[in-house]
């Protein structure tokens, strides 16, 4: 795992296909047995994923995604936590590479067997931007709104509007809710977290000033 993580920081180059080839078989070893624990299995199969991507071997990313997301489907949560580490697990699966579209039905169930749960939502919205379906995301991002988040789950969201309302070239209502986020942002307990928070508030809301976004006809 470490290995494989190793070249997909790297990047493609001359040595890393050599080494690949001697760590693939024991990423498949790893993965056959039943003893390789889940968060494992998902640094394994999105590490494979990653280093194929670098290489633009898209068939082979998209082998390991699926078998990743065939065995997510397979699984039963037995609780609320666990559900929302699939749903993480299904969410990055499909950044490193893959269809949004094939994780949204999942995705849909969770929201409705955990109604009060915001990250259900949050996880949902973030899928439906990636495959493009900004207006299904702003539907989304309002429920988990009004699931009442705390401060970082309401900047998170707030953040993801302001992003759909930008795709939609509407910069004065993208800014408005980028404000709101930064005053949800003040309000994490953390230092750092709302630091970091605040910081990337400020950095989009600058970046808006300096390239206004055009509203769409």
């Amino acid at each position: 795992m470490t290995g494989l993580w190793c070249i997909a920081q790297v990047g493609p180059a001359d040595w890393t296909l050599s080494v690949f080839n001697r760590l693939e078989p024991l990423a498949e070893e790893a993965l056959s047995l039943s003893t390789t624990v889940r968060d494992h299995r998902d640094a394994i199969y999105r590490a494979l994923m990653l280093t194929a991507v670098g290489r633009k071997d898209t068939e082979s990313a998209g082998k390991w995604g699926d078998r990743w997301l065939n065995e997510l489907d397979a699984i039963k949560p037995a609780s609320d936590d666990e559900r929302t580490a699939l749903d993480i697990a299904r969410v990055e699966n499909v950044q490193a590479y893959g269809d949004a579209n094939r994780i949204i039905p999942a995705l849909i169930a969770s929201e409705r067997a955990m109604p009060n749960n915001y990250v259900a939502s949050l996880r949902l919205a973030e899928a439906q931007i990636m495959a493009n379906r900004y207006s299904d995301a702003m539907s989304t991002i309002n429920r988990g709104l009004a699931r009442k988040p705390g401060a970082v789950g309401r900047s998170w969201l707030l953040e993801m509007k302001a992003d759909v309302l930008t795709h939609d070239g509407e910069p004065d209502e993208a800014r408005k809710a980028l404000q709101s986020a930064l005053v949800a942002a003040q309000q994490i307990p953390t230092p750092e977290s709302r630091k970091r928070t605040i910081d990337r508030i400020h950095q989009t809301l600058d970046a808006m000033t300096k390239t206004p976004i055009q509203k769409q006809k």
